[in-house]
């Protein structure tokens, strides 16, 4: 009598059949997360350079320290950042670096030190049907300097 329990031929076959989807599932997610991450990373270089654009200060935004200075000393020179002409420069670096994204917020947190703000969707190509788009929101701060 043939028994079925002893014979094991074709067993390898059944458990490449059972862990091959997953493993292609998780090959693919990685794939996913990985392009995301570096789309992440080059979204928030290009808020980075957005940021630091914004607190370049204008000619028009330097203002000399009114408190008086001894003889022979520098006066100390502040920045006052006009917040229309920091947000025209951040969106405008941002725009050259990332392209156009309406959701960008430029915010003044003192006179001289600014908060950019904005989100991009990314979506995954290789398991978009399970787990849809990724949503990243970043920010980036910059001061300028008194010199």
């Amino acid at each position: 009598m043939y028994n079925l329990r002893k014979n094991e031929k074709g067993l390898v076959m059944v458990w490449v059949a059972i862990l091959l989807p997953v493993l292609l599932l998780f090959a693919a997610l990685t794939l996913d997360m990985g392009r995301a991450m570096m789309i992440a990373g080059m979204f928030q270089d290009a808020l980075d350079a957005a940021a630091w654009a914004a607190v370049v200060p204008s000619p028009s935004e330097i203002f000399v320290e009114p408190s008086p200075t001894p003889v022979g000393q520098e006066p100390t020179y502040v920045v006052r950042l006009n917040p229309s002409q920091a947000t025209l420069r951040a969106r405008s670096v941002f725009a050259s670096n990332w392209g156009p994204t309406p959701g960008i917020t430029v915010n003044l947190l003192t006179p001289n030190r600014v908060r950019v703000n904005t989100a991009i969707t990314i979506p995954t190509f290789l398991v978009g049907q399970l787990f849809g788009e990724i949503r990243v929101e970043r920010n980036a701060e910059a001061q300028s300097v008194t010199w």
